[in-house]
C-alpha cells in the first residue's frame, strides 16, 4: 500500500516515518510539507492513503482536501491535527475526509487503521510471483490476441471498460486494457487483489456498498468503478496470476450467459499465457543446452593445464586456414616443438612443479609466435605452432629459431631454475602431407631426429628420416601371422568404486610378438583398422573375452561384468546379431560384457552406430565411452547416444589434484554426465591424491595401476580369488593334492 505523507513540523514528520516503516507492506511514496505541494504529490504519485496535518502552518488542510476531491482524487484521506472540535471533525467528513484523529491521542488508532488496510496476500504469494517472472509481461506492449478477447468480454458483458491484468507485488498492470488509458493501479485495494483467490467468477454488483472496496481508489477514482466481475486467471500449476475483468460505472449485474461468456474467455487467457509461459521455459532450456554445448565444445577443444588448443582445436583453426591458403602462393608450415626430459623432471620434482614449467612455457610460446600463427599442446610434452608463411625464403626456419630462443629462457618454479631443452621439427604443406595429423606426424618424427641427434635443435622434415614404408609392410605381415598364430591376447585391469568393491573388469589387448615382446594395442590397432585386419582382430578377441568369463564363472569367482574396446570400424553391419550369437554360443547373457567406444566411434557412422549399440544395450549389454574428453562430442549426440557410463581420459587424472583448471574440468564432465543420466569412471588413477580428489568431485568408479594394474587372465584370476576371500590358485591346486583320495 502506498502512502503519502503531509507534515509541516520536521520533528514531527521524521517521528511519523519511522512509525509507518514499522508496518510491513506499507510503502512512504511522497512527503509535503504544505497545501500546495501536498496536491502536487499526491496527485503525482496516485497513493492509497493520504496521511496529513490539517494546520499546515499558513496554509489549512482542509483546502487541500477539497481540491483533491475535486480532482477526483480517490485515496483513503485520514486528518491529523490536535484538541480537535467536533464541528471541525464534522466538517472535514463532510468535505470528503475519511478519518479525522487526534494526533496526540490516536496515534494507535492511525496505525490501527492502516494496518487494517494493509494487502492480504494468498499463500501461494511466491510460487504466483515467480510464474509472473517466467511469462515476463509485466510492462509489456498489449498483445493482440489478448486486446481481442478483451475487446469481446466488453461487448458479451456490455461494459465500458474490460482489462486482461497482471496482479505484482504491489501493483496490478493492465495488459490489455479498453475504455482506460490507465496502464496499472495499485494492489492494495483493487478487485483483482481478492478476485485471484476466487475459484470462479468475482462478481461486486454495487462497489459503493461492499466494506472491501469502497474507499478503492478505483471506485472513488477517476476509474468510477461501481460494477465489476473477474475471473482468475489460473495456469497449469494452480497459481493465479491475474484476471480477466469487465467494470462498469453503473450499478447492474451480469445475466448467467454473460457470466459463463466471460469465464470461457478468461480460460482463453489464461492458456495463452501458458502457451506463454511454455515458449519462454523451452526458449530458456534451449539457450541453456546451447550454452552447454558450446562450454562443451571449448572443453573438448582446450588442453585443461595450459589452456591453450589441444590436437583436436588446433585441427579446427587448420581447417580454416587451409581454405583461406588455397589458390594463393602460400604454404602452410607446422613446427613441432619436444619439451627434452620431461619426464625426467616429472619423476624427480614431482608432477606439481612439471605442470607449473609445461605451464610457463605454453605461455612463451603463446607470447612468441607471430600474429596469425597458432599455437596448442598436442601431448604432454609436445606443442605444435601453425604458420602461414609465403613460400619464397625459408621463413618457417627462422622463425622456429627465434621461438626456441624466446622460450628457452630459465625457468624458475619454487626456487629451482629449471633450464628448458626444446628440440623442434619442421613440416610443411603439401609437401609433407595436406591434413594436420600427417603434417604433425611428420613434424614429430622431425623433433624426434632432432632430440635423439642430441638436441635441442631444429630439424626439418625429410622422408629419409624414418625407413617408414618398409617397417609398416612389415608391422602388417607380422600383424597378419600373429592373428592366425594366436599371439593376440587379453590383460585385464579392475574397475572398483568409492569403496574399493570390484564394478568391472576391462580387457586390454596384447600383442605378444616373439621377437619385440608385449607390444601395446596404440602401436598395432591403428594399422590393423587401416588395413582392414580389425575386424578379425575384434573377432578372435571377443571369443577369447567370453570364454575367459567362463572359465571365471566355472571357478566360482563373482565378476560383475567385463568391459571390451571396440573400434569405430566394427560398428557396422551386423555387428550386433555377431555379438549376441556370440554371448548365447558361450552360454553367457549380455549384462556379463560391457563395449567401451571411443568419441571417434560416436561420429564416425552417426546414426548406424547409434542404432547397434542401442539394439545391443536393449539386449543388455552395458555401453561406456572411453577416453572421453580428447575427442569432441556435441551434448546434442550424446544425449541420443545409448550410453551407461562416461569414462574420463586419464591426462584429466594427470594434471589431478593441483591443478585448479583440470579439477574444474573434470567437475563439468562429471556434472554433464549426471545431467544425462551416466555413471563415471576415471581413468589413469595412479595415487592416493589423485583417487581423493576424484572421489570429492564425485566420479564414481575409478581405474588405475594405484587401483589394480593390468594382469594376464592367471594373474587376474588370483585378484579375484583375494577379493572373494579363496587362495590364489595355485594354493588352491596344492591344497586338492593334499587331500586324501
Amino acid at each position: 500500500m502506498n502512502l503519502v505523507l503531509v507534515e509541516d513540523n520536521e520533528g514531527l514528520r521524521s517521528h511519523w516515518l519511522k512509525l509507518l516503516a514499522r508496518l510491513p507492506g506499507l510503502k512512504v511514496v511522497g512527503v509535503a510539507g504544505s497545501a500546495l505541494s501536498a496536491v502536487e504529490t499526491v496527485l503525482a504519485t496516485r497513493p492509497d492513503v493520504v496521511l496529513m496535518d490539517l494546520h499546515l502552518g499558513d496554509d489549512n488542510g482542509l483546502d487541500a482536501l477539497i481540491r483533491l476531491r475535486e480532482a477526483r482524487c480517490g485515496a483513503l484521506i485520514l486528518l491529523m491535527s490536535t484538541q480537535i472540535e467536533p464541528a471541525l471533525r464534522a466538517q472535514a467528513i463532510a468535505l470528503g475526509a475519511d478519518g479525522v484523529y487526534d494526533k496526540a491521542s490516536e496515534i494507535d488508532a492511525i496505525l490501527g487503521r492502516l494496518r487494517g488496510d494493509l494487502l492480504v496476500r494468498p499463500d501461494d504469494e511466491e510460487a504466483r510471483l515467480a510464474t509472473l517472472t517466467e511469462l515476463g509481461l509485466l510492462d509489456a506492449s498489449p498483445l493482440e490476441e489478448l486486446d481481442g478477447i478483451a475487446r469481446l468480454a466488453a461487448e458479451i458483458a456490455d461494459t465500458p471498460v474490460a482489462l486482461v491484468t497482471l496482479v505484482d507485488r504491489e501493483r496490478v498492470f493492465f495488459l490489455s486494457r479498453v475504455g482506460t488509458e490507465l496502464r496499472e493501479i495499485s494492489r492494495s485495494t483493487f478487485f483483482c487483489n481478492h478476485a485471484i483467490g476466487a475459484e470462479t467468477l468475482l462478481v461486486v454488483p454495487d462497489a459503493c456498498q461492499d466494506e472491501r472496496f469502497a474507499t478503492s481508489v478505483a471506485v472513488r477514482g477517476e476509474m468510477g468503478a461501481s460494477f465489476y466481475a473477474g475471473a482468475p486467471l489460473r495456469l497449469s500449476n494452480g497459481v493465479a496470476v491475474g484476471n480477466l475483468c469487465v467494470i462498469d460505472r453503473r450499478l447492474r449485474a451480469l445475466s448467467e450467459a454473460q457470466q459463463r461468456g466471460v469465464l470461457v474467455l478468461g480460460r482463453a487467457v489464461a492458456k495463452t499465457l501458458e502457451l506463454r509461459r511454455c515458449e519462454r521455459r523451452l526458449d530458456g532450456e534451449t539457450r541453456h543446452r546451447q550454452r552447454a554445448e558450446r562450454d562443451l565444445r571449448a572443453l573438448a577443444l582446450r588442453d585443461p593445464l595450459t589452456e591453450l588448443p589441444n590436437r583436436a582445436g588446433l585441427n579446427e583453426q587448420f581447417s580454416r586456414l587451409q581454405r583461406t591458403a588455397r589458390g594463393s602462393r602460400r604454404q602452410i608450415t607446422v613446427l613441432v616443438v619436444q619439451v627434452d626430459r620431461l619426464d625426467e623432471i616429472t619423476r624427480n620434482l614431482g608432477l606439481e612443479v612439471s605442470d607449473r614449467f609445461v605451464t610457463t612455457l605454453g605461455q612463451r610460446f603463446a607470447a612468441a609466435v607471430r600474429s596469425g600463427d597458432m599455437i596448442g599442446r598436442v601431448s604432454c610434452d609436445r606443442f605444435a605452432i601453425i604458420m602461414d608463411a609465403p613460400i619464397q625464403g625459408s621463413v618457417a626456419l627462422s622463425e622456429a629459431i627465434r621461438i626456441r630462443s624466446e622460450v628457452t629462457r630459465a625457468v624458475d618454479v619454487d626456487g629451482l631454475r629449471l633450464h628448458p631443452s626444446l628440440s623442434l621439427g619442421v613440416a610443411v604443406s603439401p609437401q609433407h602431407g595436406e591434413s594436420l595429423s600427417s603434417l604433425l606426424r611428420c613434424g614429430e618424427r622431425a623433433a624426434s631426429r632432432a632430440s635423439v641427434a642430441g638436441g635441442p635443435r631444429v630439424e626439418l622434415y625429410a622422408p629419409e628420416q624414418t625407413g617408414l614404408s618398409q617397417e609398416r609392410f612389415q608391422l602388417e605381415g607380422e600383424l597378419r601371422e600373429a592373428i592366425d598364430t594366436d599371439q593376440l591376447c587379453l590383460y585385464y585391469q579392475p574397475i572398483v568404486d568409492l569403496q574399493g568393491q570390484c564394478l568391472c573388469i576391462e580387457a586390454l589387448a596384447r600383442w605378444h610378438h616373439p621377437r619385440r615382446g608385449v607390444i601395446l594395442p596404440d602401436q598395432f590397432i591403428p594399422l590393423a583398422e587401416e588395413r582392414g585386419l580389425i575386424e578379425s582382430i575384434g573377432h578372435v578377441l571377443l571369443h577369447r573375452c567370453l570364454a575367459q568369463i567362463v572359465a571365471w564363472k566355472r571357478q566360482g569367482l563373482a565378476v560383475p561384468r567385463v568391459s571390451l574396446n571396440v573400434s569405430a570400424h566394427q560398428l557396422h553391419g551386423q555387428f550386433d546379431a555377431i555379438l549376441l550369437s556370440a554371448l548365447a554360443r558361450h552360454g553367457l547373457s549380455p549384462s556379463h560384457l560391457e563395449l567401451e567406444v571411443t568419441e571417434s566411434a560416436l561420429c564416425l557412422h552417426g546414426e548406424q552406430t547409434a542404432l547397434i549399440l542401442s539394439r545391443l544395450r536393449k539386449a543388455g549389454v552395458s555401453v561406456a565411452i572411453d577416453d572421453f574428453g580428447v575427442g569432441y562430442s556435441s551434448l546434442a549426440r550424446l544425449r541420443k547416444m545409448p550410453l551407461d557410463r562416461l569414462k574420463i581420459d586419464q591426462s584429466f587424472a594427470r594434471e589431478l589434484p593441483t591443478s585448479g583448471t583440470g579439477q574444474a574440468l573434470v567437475l563439468a564432465i562429471i556434472a554433464m554426465a549426471r545431467a544425462l543420466g551416466l555413471e563415471t569412471v576415471a581413468e589413469g588413477v595412479e595415487n592416493e591424491a589423485q583417487w581423493r580428489v576424484m572421489r570429492e568431485l564425485g566420479c564414481t568408479g575409478m581405474q588405475g595401476r594405484w587401483l589394480g594394474a593390468e594382469l594376464p587372465a592367471e594373474s587376474m584370476e588370483d585378484w579375484l580369488r583375494l577379493r572373494a576371500g579363496k587362495p590364489p590358485a595355485a594354493e588352491a591346486d596344492a591344497g586338492a593334492e593334499r587331500m586324501p583320495g
